[in-house]
């Protein structure tokens, strides 16, 4: 097992820099709080939020085996 990040991660040069240019044009900021993940106006109702979660354990039991 690797446990130096360089050597886990090849990336081509170009591309490091790349990633490195969109990261800094973001301007990311650590998450401080789950509310950071949050996004108004995905469901509009507190039935379709329901139904999205119904679905989602229903397709994990489905899938189990």
């Amino acid at each position: 097992m690797t446990t130096n990040p360089a050597e886990a991660a090849s990336v081509p040069a170009d591309l490091q820099q790349e990633l490195e240019e969109i990261i800094r044009a973001k301007q990311p900021r650590p998450i401080e709080s789950v509310d950071d993940f949050t996004d108004p106006g995905v469901f509009d109702s507190d039935e379709e939020v329901d139904a999205f979660i119904a679905f989602t354990y229903a397709e994990r039991r489905a899938n189990l085996g």
